[in-house]
């Protein structure tokens, strides 16, 4: 189908939204904008109609200006909108990114955006992490997810070998415990696996990693301390600890200091 972009005028209630890439409503921007209510300031809505859809409009831009203007009951009042036909739903997802470039998406957000749009590195470091046994998650903490989905895409873009190392690794050690995929553990180990590429055991470190005290949680706690009183990151405290472990009781092949 050729692609068509318009203008148009369309009531509220026909706007609808695409959970696969559109973002978490933030409840707090809904409630402002319902308590400052102004149509003349919504300016225009970005949506999509598909094909066999001609009743429904795919919001991609604007989804918390609709969603205020639905809970003040405002359903059948019209907007304008920019209107696009014969996109893709991956096409969606790829302008819902654009537009919101510069705005507060977090990178769980923009992640799940390159899945649906076939970003290459979103579906790279999906297929990574679940080789291992995690998912790729938002909200917090728990086991089996792993959080800090910015800096696992930017070490897959950097290299997908360096985030499977990584994952490898702290995966053997600790499993799938919420500890063993924080951010600054992983952004130390994987500081480690990429500065010693071919000295370092992997299988080795794992395994020394397997019995340090206190665990992944035990290891950062360690690191943060090591801030305290030397003017690093935690995440090259982290590395640091790393080294250290990994040579301990070593009679060859230790690494040099970072």
């Amino acid at each position: 189908m050729k692609r068509k972009f318009s203008t148009d005028h369309l009531p509220f209630r026909s706007l609808v939204l695409d959970p696969e890439y559109q973002r978490e409503i933030i409840k707090a921007r809904v409630k402002h904008l319902t308590e400052h209510w102004n149509l003349e300031d919504v300016g225009a809505v970005t949506v999509s109609i598909r094909p066999g859809e001609p009743n429904k409009a795919y919001v991609i831009d604007g989804q918390h200006r609709v969603r205020a203007a639905m809970d003040l009951g405002l359903g059948d009042t019209k907007v304008l909108c920019h209107v696009y036909r014969g996109l893709t739903r991956d096409e969606e997802a790829r302008k819902f990114l654009a537009a919101n470039d510069s705005r507060a998406v977090t990178p769980f957000d923009k992640y799940r955006a390159g899945l649906v749009a076939g970003d290459q590195v979103a579906l790279k470091t999906k297929e990574i992490a679940e080789s291992f046994g995690w998912n790729v998650g938002d909200g917090g903490s728990r086991d089996g997810q792993i959080a800090c989905v910015g800096q696992i895409m930017k070490l897959c873009e950097r290299d997908p070998v360096l985030l499977e190392d990584t994952l490898r690794v702290t995966t053997e050690a600790w499993g799938t415990r919420a500890s063993a995929a924080e951010a600054g553990l992983l952004g130390g180990l994987s500081q480690v696996v990429a500065s010693y590429n071919g000295e370092l055991d992997h299988a080795a470190l794992a395994k020394k990693l397997s019995k340090y005290k206190g665990g992944a949680s035990g290891l950062v706690g360690n690191a943060r301390g090591l801030v305290d009183i030397k003017p690093i990151s935690l995440r090259r405290a982290v590395a640091e600890i790393i080294v250290t472990t990994y040579n301990k009781g070593r009679k060859s092949g230790q690494l040099a200091a970072l």
